[in-house]
Order: C-alpha cells, then structure tokens, then sequence
C-alpha cells in the first residue's frame, strides 16, 4: 500500500489498520495498538470512522507501531492538519507542503527495491548513456547467453568490434567476469532518480533504440498502447499511484522469474499543455 495516494488521513489510517490486520491476524487489533501508545481503542474507532481527530503526537505514536517511514509520517500528519485547519493562507501552505512530500515519494525508485549503484560517476555515465551496455548487461545475465562474441553480434546485429568494446567495458567495471563456459553477471537494480542529470538524456536514447527495435519485430511480438485523455490533475495523480501499484505488484514475480529474454516496459503520463 502506497502511503502518498491517501487523501484523506482518516481513511488512510482506517486502511492501514486492516492491511496490518490480514498481516498479524488474531493478534493484532485496534485495542492492543491503543494500549501500546495510551489511546482508547474507542476513540481509535471514532477516528477511523471520521468522528473525531487525532493529534500529531498520536499520529507520531501510531506510525512508529505501524512502522512507517519518516516521509509517511510526515505526509500523514500534514494530512491532518490540512483536515483541521481553518485560515485559507494555512491551509494552502500546507497543501504545498502535502504535495511536495507526494511529488517526492511518488517515483518508481521510491516504490520499487533498488540498491546502491557500484558504478563511479564517469562509469555511470557511460553505463546510461548507451543503451546498448545496459540492454547487453541485461542479456549476459540470461539463461542461454552465448559466449562467442560472434552469436552475440549476430543476434544484436551489431559489428563484433562493438561488443567486444561493451564487453571489456563491463568486465572492467566487475559487472561481468567470464566463469567456463557461463556469464557470471553482477546486477546494479538501480533505477536512475529523476534529479539525475543522466536521466533525461537516457530515457530518450533508450526510447529511440526501443522504437528502432520495434520495427525489426513482427506485430503479434509487441504490444503497444498509446493513448490522449481529458482529465483532472487528482485524476492524473491516482493514474501515477495506480501505475506505481503496478510495478509493486509485479516486482516480487519478476524477480522470482527466469531469465528467458529481455523486455521493456515504459509509461508517460504528462499534459500536453506547457504552463
């Protein structure tokens, strides 16, 4: 469950309260959560059903036993407080504050596991900035990889000169080794922030080389979907947290997923409009 789609932090804690419930079944009720932070399971009740509030202090407690981030804390209470203001200028501060925190957390890198790339800044740079060493790197990892450079050049239908150069390049920054007669690859699962000034100049390039690869496959190979909408900005943000969902989703089946073949996956959501 995505902490950052909540609007409204009643319902929100009402929701989290039966996800941890599924979790630790008998033992775990609303009354054993109020004796833990000194809270009336009735008044927990009332709050849930929008009857009464909390204050940042019992949001603070609650979350601790819920074991949420800082951010989610943070969100949640700002939550609350734009629920219980009364000044237009308080109010509004605070909606900027709420949407900030959301705008922060709601990015695949926030939902999805990633780890620590083990790439130096200028490795990095030439890791992302050809599409290529990424999709290779990804390649070597499966199954039935060939080690000839000859096989590999042959299904990438690229000059042999050219894989030769990403292979040395990926041994020398100990993505690869070769171990007999089998890749032994080391996986970066990072996924590039947006603040990254690789990201940008990535996406576009690996978006090229998907369309140029999408025309070298036949029809019933690829699936594809592009679509323009009218719509809300609220709108907009439940179809990003809805996407985000999906990948979490998905993350734990792919990682327990053999290795058969690469795919890609991409998803745009923008106005049209520049403002």
């Amino acid at each position: 469950m995505i902490v950052f789609e909540f609007t409204n932090y009643r319902k929100g804690f009402r929701k989290l309260f039966q996800q941890q419930k599924k979790l630790r079944g008998a033992r775990w009720s609303l009354s054993k959560l109020g004796d833990k932070i000194g809270i009336q399971a009735s008044y927990l009740t009332n709050v849930t059903k929008e009857r009464a509030h909390f204050s940042s202090d019992q949001i603070f407690s609650i979350c601790e036993q819920l074991e949420l981030s800082n951010s989610e804390t943070d969100f949640l209470n700002t939550l609350m407080q734009i629920e219980r203001a009364t000044h237009p200028r308080l109010k509004k501060q605070l909606a900027e504050q709420l949407t900030h925190i959301r705008n922060e957390n709601l990015r695949p890198e926030k939902v999805i596991e990633t780890q620590e790339s083990p790439l130096s800044e200028s490795d990095r740079s030439k890791y992302y900035l050809d599409p290529m060493t990424e999709l290779l790197h990804m390649y070597l990892s499966l199954d039935h990889a060939p080690i000839e450079i000859s096989a590999i050049a042959k299904t990438w239908q690229l000059p042999e000169k050219r894989i030769i150069d990403i292979i040395s390049f990926l041994q020398g920054v100990g993505l690869i080794t070769l171990a007999g007669s089998k890749w032994k690859v080391e996986s970066i699962h990072q996924h590039l922030s947006r603040d990254s000034y690789l990201t940008q100049p990535h996406q576009m390039l690996k978006r090229m080389k998907a369309f140029e690869v999408i025309q070298k496959h036949p029809k019933e190979n690829v699936y594809s979907y592009m679509g323009t909408m009218t719509a809300s900005d609220d709108t907009r943000a439940e179809i990003q947290v809805r996407f985000l969902n999906f990948l979490k989703d998905c993350e734990p089946f792919i990682r327990a997923s053999a290795s058969k073949d690469i795919y890609h996956i991409q998803f745009d959501l923008f106005p049209w409009t520049v403002k």
